[in-house]
């Protein structure tokens, strides 16, 4: 076969559409649509990361290896109305009251 017959070959429509008109291109979504998805979703996953990590580092922190960063932790925690719910994340309740019924940590 010399190079113009492969040429003319390759130059030629397949088989099967020869008969078919050409496909038109499906209209597409509205951009700012996607855009909002994406987005909304990129922002959910990005806040869903940051929890993780803080409840992962409360975690090693409250049960780690050092008891006096503990309780000074939950001690701080459990002073401020607003933050008291916070070692009961990582901890269980009885060994928070234990915490607090030892005394206050001095810093």
């Amino acid at each position: 076969m010399s190079i113009k017959d492969y040429q003319t070959r390759i130059d030629e429509p397949f088989e099967g559409n020869e008969s078919r008109q050409r496909r038109r291109p499906t209209e597409k979504k509205n951009s700012t649509d996607v855009i909002l998805f994406r987005s909304l979703v990129s922002i959910l996953l990005a806040l869903l990361l940051v929890a993780s990590l803080g409840w992962t580092w409360l975690f090693a922190v409250l049960n780690g290896p050092s008891e006096t960063y503990r309780d000074e932790i939950v001690s701080r925690a459990m002073s401020k109305p607003s933050t008291k719910w916070i070692p009961y994340l990582a901890l269980p309740a009885s060994e928070i009251d234990e915490i607090m019924q030892g005394g206050e940590v001095q810093d």
